[in-house]
């Protein structure tokens, strides 16, 4: 472990317009301007992370379901091009995803912030950092501030594509991030015993949207495991921040939910 410092000398003269050297004081009174108007630029504004699902995709593999993946997009700083901010993880024959990546966005208070998310199904997971190489579900567009005056930040729209008329749905959960991330982190470790063998197993990590609320939403999704020949599961030890987790607060209510994983993307709750 280093350890980093700084030093400021204090010998070198300030100087104005004018060249003249100022004093401590008018110099301590420019610092505290510049911090107010930082600080003002971050009172006009707030970081949301988007959590991300869908519903009714339409199915457009032949041999399977759609793997859908949503990517988001936005125009910043005053620019008519979309640009992309964030994208999902891709999930496998799925048609009601309920994507675990959320996406962090900054929230601005006095600006009209147009968002964009396009649904793909993925054709090839070797290319998925094409997308002109995937199949657009559906897009739908709208503004942040529509997400954040919905109903519990909860906001639901229609995905349309010319192509098809029927795209399936789009909802948007918008939750504020009160305070600073912090760096903490958490490892859990699970296994499973008992089971039949030939299973092969995943798990789900939720946690309520805040500490009063029973609604849950998806914080982690581990690797699928196969029985061992000592009919033990064991998964991959996670490793996750305490800021995802469960936003630092150890009051946050956590769910575990166990599936048993299905080739056709219909996997099996057992508990």
């Amino acid at each position: 472990m280093g350890c980093c410092s700084s030093t400021a000398s204090s010998q070198q003269p300030v100087y104005g317009h004018t060249g003249e050297r100022r004093d401590s004081k008018d110099a301590d009174q420019a610092v505290k301007l510049v911090q107010q108007i930082f600080s003002q630029e971050d009172n006009l504004s707030n970081m949301l992370d988007l959590h991300i699902s869908c519903s009714n995709l339409p199915n457009l593999d032949k041999m399977s379901k759609t793997d859908p993946i949503a990517v988001v997009f936005m125009k910043e700083n005053g620019s008519q091009e979309w640009a992309e901010v964030g994208r999902t993880e891709m999930i496998n024959d799925n048609l009601n995803p309920q994507f675990v990546q959320a996406i962090q966005v900054k929230y601005m208070f006095e600006e009209r912030q147009p968002v964009k998310v396009d649904v793909f199904d993925v054709d090839d997971p070797k290319t998925l950092n094409d997308l002109s190489k995937q199949e657009l579900v559906g897009s739908s567009e709208f503004f942040i501030h529509q997400i954040i005056r919905a109903e519990k930040q909860i906001l639901e729209v229609a995905l349309k594509n010319p192509k098809r008329p029927n795209c399936g749905n789009l909802t948007v959960w918008g939750e504020t991030l009160e305070t600073k991330e912090s760096a903490s982190l958490v490892y859990i470790d699970f296994e499973g015993r008992n089971f039949r063998s030939g299973k092969r197993l995943f798990l789900k990590i939720f946690r309520a949207v805040d500490v009063d609320s029973q609604e849950m939403v998806p914080v982690y999704q581990s690797e699928v495991a196969s029985i061992s020949s000592t009919y033990v599961y064991r998964w991959k030890r996670i490793k996750i921040g305490a800021s995802v987790l469960i936003r630092d607060d150890p009051s946050r209510l956590l769910g575990f939910e166990l599936y048993e994983w299905v080739s056709n993307g219909s996997h099996k709750q057992l508990g």
